[in-house]
């Protein structure tokens, strides 16, 4: 894991010095010899994940560890709106809504429609509909 820390050190003493975040990019293991995929997290001051993003198909040897941090950098910039957490707890509801739904749907025409009970239950669905890697 490479991680690159975000400091502010004043020179006006330490008491005004200030760890703004870090961030962490990790080989996720799917790569190749030659080309590497990474997970690339930012955190605020607090360790909080407060953006994700990825690297993918990153030509190791030829390009090196700085051409990585920049393509991390990159991603990391983009304008994500939301967080990780929340994108999960906005999924989660309306995994909710997609239950309750099926449920009244299935008692009113007999019909046999699939519900979910977990994110992670419908992530596994996803990818062994092709939908998403795993």
């Amino acid at each position: 894991m490479i991680v690159i820390r975000a400091d502010l050190i004043s020179s006006n003493g330490s008491e005004r010095d200030k760890h703004f975040g870090t961030i962490k990019i990790s080989n996720d293991g799917t790569g190749t010899e030659v080309e590497g995929n990474y997970d690339v997290y930012l955190c605020n001051a607090n360790g909080r994940r407060t953006k994700h993003g990825r690297v993918e198909k990153f030509k190791r040897k030829a390009q090196g560890w700085i051409k990585l941090t920049a393509a991390a950098f990159r991603v990391i910039s983009r304008d994500n709106k939301y967080s990780e957490e929340d994108l999960v707890k906005a999924l989660d509801e309306s995994l909710k809504l997609q239950r309750h739904y099926a449920e009244l749907l299935n008692m009113h025409d007999g019909g046999r429609r699939k519900t979910y009970a977990s994110v992670e239950d419908w992530m596994i669905r996803l990818k062994q509909t092709g939908v998403i890697k795993g």
